[in-house]
């Protein structure tokens, strides 16, 4: 009886890991845009700040309220949450080769949503997606519109030629479209 159950918490553990990290894998652009969301302000005439995503919320002051201080306090909570979830998917990706030898099969099923698009020598393209994301994601928060487009660019070129260099996808086809896909945002 006591097997049953070992054997029932650790699917249960495992296909939990593999749904909360699918879930993050395809949230992680819009967690970290509302993460960076309270650190962009506007200047008006008056010289007061407003938060340029909800300009009824002033920025840095308690003359109005304090829903900006309350959202920089979870933006800063959120800030910790992505960085473990981040470190530990990095950590994954390092010792993704270790973990797997000395492993019964359970890891590939826990973490198959960070693997399974890639091709086994590109492993580490994961975690450039997610450094990717992350700059893409604080490509509103600088200061003038010029800047922002040149670091998207600069972004977007620069993960165009790691995808051209090393084609990662599992499939040549899917190469192809994110190439595709980048050009045209590029452009």
């Amino acid at each position: 009886l006591d097997g049953i159950k070992e054997v029932f918490a650790k699917k249960n553990v495992i296909t939990l890991t593999a749904s909360t990290g699918a879930i993050f894998m395809a949230c992680l652009l819009p967690i970290l845009a509302c993460i960076a969301s309270p650190l962009k302000s506007l200047r008006h005439p008056n010289m007061e700040l407003t938060m340029s995503s909800e300009a009824s919320v002033a920025c840095w002051t308690d003359k109005y309220g304090t829903p900006h201080q309350t959202m920089a306090i979870i933006s800063v909570f959120l800030v910790f949450v992505a960085i473990t979830m981040v470190s530990t998917i990095l950590r994954l990706v390092w010792k993704m080769p270790t973990l797997l030898a000395a492993d019964d099969g359970s890891f590939l099923l826990r973490y198959d949503f960070l693997f399974f698009r890639f091709r086994l020598e590109c492993r580490w393209f994961v975690a450039f997606i997610i450094l990717r994301s992350i700059l893409i994601a604080f490509v509103p928060v600088m200061p003038q519109v010029a800047v922002q487009l040149a670091v998207l660019v600069l972004v977007l070129t620069l993960s165009l030629l790691v995808l051209a260099w090393f084609k990662p996808w599992r499939l040549e086809e899917l190469n192809f479209i994110d190439a595709c896909g980048h050009t045209s945002v590029i452009v």
